[in-house]
């Protein structure tokens, strides 16, 4: 079986080399990670070298490599890592499109309960107040104000916001409709967009009569926060954030779960979790018989 992307079909071999460059030039990728992601897929590609092509792996090879990787003793960590490193390639094939996203309803590994990253609030600010473009301040703004998903950001119409009453109409999962206060930075950042923008979508893509593209605000979000001074940042970076910083302010739980548009208060208590973990570590630090 090929270990090394030299020995894979052609085919990989050139979406390997073409997913390297991504991470180098898009993503700004210290060396040493990109080794790390080279030999993750270069085990993966070896995997399903029959398929000679990743556009032709499917779901179930995705679950039988990773249930592979177990059997010869690799920790729930490290599959996870290889996941995540499966995930952002088919994410980049999509994007490229080379193939569908066949990666992205595979579960992680169980044994790896891992929390949601958020950012701090000075953090934030970091981003929120840093050196950004008009479209880009707007829509991170939106996205930490509203803690929309990026799909429902993307899809955002003019129509759906009603600054009189301050609130936005967001669609989520089944195009469910909910409404979120919009904020007043946020007010004012797409104020100074909108008659810029061409219609209808506040954060058109090109040419303006389509949605801007997913994988163009996963890199929109990157850029942005790495330039003002916080990496591996991503939309539902700011997704986890919104939701943790109301539950530490006193929020309701339930009224940040209608906000965050979830079916179940179950999905919204993982924040509780985060929220609880920063408790602990406190509670640690200054109780005197902790």
């Amino acid at each position: 079986m090929p270990g090394t992307r030299e020995e894979l079909p052609e085919g990989m071999q050139a979406d390997l080399a073409d997913f390297d460059d991504y991470l180098s030039a898009e993503c700004g990728l210290a060396p040493n990670s990109r080794s790390a992601y080279a030999r993750d897929l270069g085990r993966f590609g070896a995997a399903v070298a029959g398929r000679r092509k990743f556009a032709r792996a499917t779901a179930d090879d995705i679950a039988d490599f990773l249930r592979a990787e177990e059997k010869r003793g690799l920790r729930p960590s490290s599959r996870s890592r290889a996941l995540a490193a499966i995930r952002m390639l088919y994410r980049f094939l999509s994007a490229e499109r080379r193939s569908k996203d066949v990666a992205a309803a595979a579960e992680a590994p169980r044994g790896e309960h891992r929390l949601p990253r958020t950012l701090s609030s000075p953090a934030l600010a970091q981003v929120l107040d840093g050196e950004l473009g008009v479209r880009d301040s707007a829509f991170l703004e939106f996205l930490y104000a509203t803690g929309a998903r990026v799909s429902e950001a993307v899809n955002l119409k003019e129509a759906d916001i009603d600054f009189d009453l301050g609130v936005v109409r967001l669609f989520g999962k089944g195009s469910k409709e909910r409404l979120v206060p919009l904020g007043g930075s946020a007010a004012a950042k797409l104020k100074a967009w909108l008659p810029g923008r061409k219609a209808p979508y506040v954060f058109p893509g090109r040419g303006g009569d389509r949605p801007m593209r997913r994988e163009t605000a996963w890199r929109l979000v990157e850029r942005a926060s790495r330039a003002n001074g916080q990496d591996g940042v991503h939309p539902h970076t700011f997704r986890h954030s919104f939701a943790t910083h109301l539950l530490e302010g006193g929020a309701h739980l339930r009224a940040v779960q209608e906000m965050l548009g979830h079916a179940s208060v179950a999905t919204t208590q993982i924040y509780t979790h985060v929220d609880s973990s920063r408790l602990m570590k406190m509670h640690k630090s200054f109780h005197p018989r902790a």
